[in-house]
C-alpha cells in the first residue's frame, strides 16, 4: 500500500462531487431546453440559452470544473515554485527558496529533499486533476446518455461551452 493517501484509492474520484440529479428530470429538462431552441434556422442564435440551462441544471458539473481549474492553478504555482530548486538559484539567497513567504511548509535544508517533496506534491496534485477529469467525463457521459440522438450534437456542444 502506498504511503501517499491521495494515490491510494481509485474510488476517491467518486467522493469528489456527488452527482445527485434524477435521470428522468434531466431527460425531461434537456428535451425541453432543446425544444425551446426552435427551428434549425434559429438554433445558432439561441444556443446560449441551452448553455445557460445546462449550467443551471448541473451545478455539480460547474462546481467540478471550478475545482479542477483551481487545482490546475495550484499545480502551475507548484511548478513555478519548484523552478529555483531545479535551476540551483535557491542557494543564492542564504539557502532558502526565494518564493518562501511563510505560507507553506518551510523548505527543507537539503535541496534534493526539497525537490523530492515538491515533486511529490505536484504528483498528488496531478492525480487530483486526473480524478476531476474522469469524474467530469462520467458526468458528461451520463448527461449525453439521457439525450435523444437528434439532439446529441447540440447538447455536446453546449456542454463544451457551459
Amino acid at each position: 500500500m502506498s504511503s501517499f493517501p491521495a494515490a491510494d484509492s481509485p474510488s476517491d474520484s467518486q467522493k469528489l462531487v456527488p452527482f445527485n440529479v434524477a435521470k428522468d428530470r434531466v431527460k425531461n429538462e434537456l428535451a425541453g431546453a432543446v425544444r425551446d431552441l426552435g427551428s434549425s434556422g434559429e438554433e445558432s442564435e439561441n444556443l446560449s440559452s441551452l448553455v445557460r440551462k445546462l449550467r443551471a441544471l448541473f451545478p455539480e458539473l460547474m462546481q467540478l470544473r471550478g475545482d479542477q481549474d483551481a487545482t490546475v492553478e495550484l499545480r502551475d504555482r507548484q511548478i513555478h515554485e519548484l523552478s529555483p530548486y531545479l535551476l540551483g538559484t535557491n542557494t543564492l539567497i542564504g539557502g532558502s527558496a526565494p518564493e518562501y513567504e511563510g505560507s507553506g511548509p518551510e523548505p527543507l535544508e537539503n535541496p534534493l529533499d526539497e525537490v523530492a517533496r515538491r515533486m511529490w506534491e505536484i504528483s498528488v496534485t496531478e492525480q487530483t486533476i486526473e480524478r476531476y477529469k474522469a469524474q467530469e467525463q462520467a458526468f458528461r457521459d451520463e448527461i449525453l446518455a439521457s439525450v435523444s440522438a437528434e439532439h446529441l450534437p447540440m447538447v455536446r456542444w453546449a456542454l463544451s461551452q457551459a
